[in-house]
């Protein structure tokens, strides 16, 4: 499979769903002073999948094979919904996955890591990551 050569997934603030379909897409726009629907709609235009893509959606792919992942997201992130569907759903699958969702926290806060709570992101980003290529 494909996912083999991967060890570990480490997945912060991520855009899942390419349909922007997700709740906290309107219900956090006045909440996440780091990004707006416009900009992540311009990304998916720029990113936009060759249409022989088998998906084009993290969402539409089964989740079985995937190696263990980190999901880092602070819950007044417009793709807080996002994580959490994509970590619902590989429970469900049992695939190991971690969700941490950050307290007052926006989009790719780990950016701010002056702040302690986003240095105390990156500090377990970087243990999970020393913990599996040691």
């Amino acid at each position: 499979m494909q996912w083999q050569r991967f060890r570990h997934l480490l997945l912060i603030s991520l855009v899942a769903d390419a349909t922007l379909d997700g709740a906290t897409l309107t219900s956090r726009h006045r909440e996440d002073p780091m990004i707006r629907r416009g900009w992540l709609e311009q990304g998916l235009r720029w990113y936009d999948a060759p249409a022989c893509a088998e998906v084009r959606d993290p969402l539409e792919v089964g989740p079985h094979g995937l190696p263990p992942m980190l999901v880092q997201v602070g819950d007044q992130e417009l793709l807080l919904s996002d994580a959490t569907r994509l970590a619902d759903r590989d429970a469900t699958c049992e695939v190991p996955c971690r969700l941490e969702v950050h307290a007052a926290r926006w989009h790719v806060f780990h950016l701010q890591s002056f702040y302690l709570q986003s240095a105390v992101a990156v500090g377990t980003a970087a243990e999970q990551v020393r913990s599996v290529s040691s």
